[in-house]
């Protein structure tokens, strides 16, 4: 059983979907006991394959017995492996949030099953992004991915529905354009397992091909993160769950900013390809746009919009990783993806606790919070700490690697626009802190269960173990999966992470 792990790990959460399905009409409890037992079922499965998958660094697993390129091939490396964790635990606390905004809805029994369906769905897809290795395959799972995000929306929103198909067709027309460059792929190397891609491109070394694919993706990229502009979704803000919104601005936005950004850079980086001045010029308009949210999301008054721009804005953090392209700056990215993953989620499960129905949500509403909950009020420290960048909180290490490699590239401009960004953040969080601890206007305590508590403290510990215990999880999750060239291994320099090309 044990070989057969990274198969199981897959499609545990697609089964319990299946699963779940025609029990919909069942008793409420029942269907509440499966989701505990498959959560449960996940983490035995998952600590029996962290040894063999840490022993192994890379861990390939080809369905039927098929080697890549001709079958599909799952590969398990120690960062996937630890990012998976993460969407798992907050999948977990996801459903965990749920159950009280469903005990409140007792003639509702058949939407909480299906919104547990579309949970599972949607853990399955982010799971498979991270560990396929074939582009049709993140095709399907891109569109399985915003089937169940739909579904999430529908359910779980209390009205007015509308937005999250406005959402399906724009992330569909994302998902016809990604296929589009999969096609062009396909076409010049007659391939779609991405080693044997990689492969033939970096033999091959087509610059017109690379920069349409790459433009092509990075359209695909701007479609799918429309949904977190509050701009374009002020409804559907105020009208979703905030633990329903960070679980899509934490697992789902993260992981597909990870493919997307790990195939750009695969795309637009290869040897010997020398960027145009105007595709130069337009990765710093992209870079621009995602820092400025940061001060757009300070700035604002109602503090859901507020925590949906801080969730782009730190994107741009991931991007200037991808576009410096060195070893630290991607070990900063790569340390901020794990950062911003517990961060986002973490802010908007507080925002649930300290508001748990739908609509706006001042900001004057966390006026005096941390005397009156001390624990909340300092997880709430810590998550927009660590956005800001300050010690030892895990967002700090990160950005700090990102302006390593950027003085190492000397590039001066990408140093100064995240200098920038930390700088007005760190403004922005003063008045913020005295905000938490100043004398609230009603002296009357928020009240939650305390039970409330505990995903957004170990979510908010997590932060600090990863900024603690940085060099550790950089030399045994992400090091591992960086090029070889940037492991002191005397290989090739080829752009794809964790990955050699003979």
């Amino acid at each position: 059983m044990k070989d057969q792990l990274p198969i199981l790990l897959l499609t545990l959460p697609f089964l319990a979907a299946a699963l779940l399905l025609p029990l919909c009409a069942a008793s409420t409890w029942i269907n509440r006991l499966i989701v505990l037992a498959v959560f449960i079922t996940g983490w035995i499965w998952g600590w029996q394959a962290w040894v063999p998958a840490q022993a192994q660094e890379v861990w390939h697993y080809h369905l039927g017995g098929w080697a890549a390129p001709w079958g599909l091939e799952i590969v398990l490396t120690p960062f996937t492996f630890f990012f998976a964790g993460w969407i798992w635990l907050i999948g977990m606390a996801t459903w965990f949030y749920a159950l009280p905004h469903w005990m409140l809805r007792h003639s509702e029994s058949v939407k909480e099953a299906l919104f547990n369906v579309c949970l599972f769905l949607l853990i399955g897809a982010s799971l498979g992004l991270l560990w396929f290795r074939d582009l049709l395959a993140l095709y399907l799972d891109l569109e399985i991915l915003l089937a169940a995000m739909t579904g999430l929306l529908v359910v779980g929103q209390s009205k007015n529905w509308r937005e999250g198909f406005d959402l399906f067709f724009r992330g569909n027309l994302g998902a016809s354009v990604f296929l589009l460059a999969l096609f062009l792929l396909y076409i010049s190397t007659g391939t779609l397992n991405l080693d044997d891609l990689l492969s033939q491109v970096f033999i091959a070394k087509n610059g017109t091909v690379v920069l349409t694919a790459g433009i092509l993706m990075a359209i695909s990229f701007a479609c799918y993160f429309v949904f977190p502009l509050p701009v374009f979704y002020d409804r559907l803000l105020i009208q979703t769950p905030a633990f329903l919104t960070g679980f899509l601005s934490s697992v789902m936005t993260r992981s597909v900013a990870q493919l997307f950004f790990v195939l750009l850079f695969f795309a637009l980086n290869l040897p010997g390809f020398s960027a145009p001045l105007w595709l130069i010029l337009l990765e710093y308009v992209v870079l621009v746009v995602f820092l400025s949210h940061l001060f757009l999301g300070f700035r604002q008054k109602d503090l859901l919009r507020s925590l949906a721009m801080l969730s782009v804005g730190q994107l741009g953090y991931l991007f200037a990783g991808f576009l410096l392209g060195n070893k630290s700056a991607l070990t900063g990215a790569l340390l901020e993806s794990l950062n911003q993953t517990l961060t986002v989620a973490g802010l908007f499960y507080i925002t649930g606790v300290l508001h748990p129905s739908p609509g706006p949500m001042p900001f004057s509403r966390l006026s005096g919070l941390a005397r009156q909950r001390p624990w909340t009020g300092l997880a709430f420290i810590v998550f927009i700490a660590s956005i800001v960048g300050i010690p030892p909180m895990g967002g700090s290490l990160g950005k700090w690697y990102l302006l390593q490699g950027a003085w190492e590239k000397g590039n001066w401009t990408v140093a100064g626009l995240l200098i920038a960004a930390s700088l007005v953040s760190l403004f922005y969080f003063v008045k913020l802190v005295i905000l938490l601890y100043e004398h609230p206007d009603d002296t009357s305590p928020v009240s939650f269960s305390p039970a409330m508590t505990v995903p957004f403290l170990a979510l908010a510990l997590g932060v600090l173990v990863l900024g603690v215990f940085h060099q550790t999880i950089i030399q045994h999750f992400i090091e591992p999966a960086l090029p070889k060239a940037f492991q002191d291994i005397p290989m090739p320099n080829v752009p794809f992470l964790g990955q050699q090309v003979e």
